[in-house]
């Protein structure tokens, strides 16, 4: 479905004048690549608004999505398993993050959601192989992205913003978990 709206979008830059016929393909995968970055916001948005915590959503969804980008993790096969899966994964951490409290515990979690983060990335996919040179400056970026997002959850707590922190440790965590599926 992805593949499809980059392609309408390539072809109705094409037609209004925007881009030339000959950089077709690279306006495909160029849109192509932005709604697939987009998406896990734009479904986090969509369950927000549905459970009625779209704050919690958002705190939740921007870590994972700056953090997966370059740390991998698990993919499903197919394009509805994905969607399936994310929307109950994300729905299920939206509801459980209201009911969670910032806690030894928590941190504790996400401490170790964080180690396995920084030890493991990248994982990669099946459909893109990273170079010796790609996988170190990924590891490195996610080392980073970790440390500040756990940084960031410990300053959201000192500061009385309790459940942006107990977010951002849920994205965290989540990042992590996902990971962990594909360790062997």
């Amino acid at each position: 479905m992805s593949a499809r709206c980059a392609r309408l979008i390539a072809k109705w830059l094409i037609n209004h004048e925007a881009i030339r016929r000959e950089e077709y393909d690279l306006y495909v995968y160029a849109a192509h690549s932005l709604i697939m970055t987009l998406a896990p916001l734009g479904l986090a948005l969509l369950i927000g608004v549905l459970l009625g915590h779209t704050a919690t959503a958002v705190t939740i969804i921007l870590p994972f999505m700056v953090i997966r980008k370059f740390s991998g993790g698990y993919h499903a096969k197919k394009a509805w398993v994905c969607l399936i899966s994310s929307s109950l994964i994300l729905g299920g951490c939206i509801c459980v993050s209201e009911y969670i409290t910032y806690s030894y515990g928590l941190i504790s979690v996400m401490l170790i959601a964080a180690v396995l983060l920084m030890l493991n990335s990248p994982i990669e996919s099946e459909n893109r192989r990273l170079d010796a040179q790609e996988r170190c400056i990924y590891k490195k970026v996610t080392i980073g992205l970790v440390a500040f997002s756990v940084l960031m959850s410990f300053i959201c707590y000192k500061y009385g913003w309790e459940n942006a922190a107990v977010n951002l440790a849920v994205g965290v965590i989540l990042t992590g978990a996902l990971q962990v599926l594909c360790l062997r």
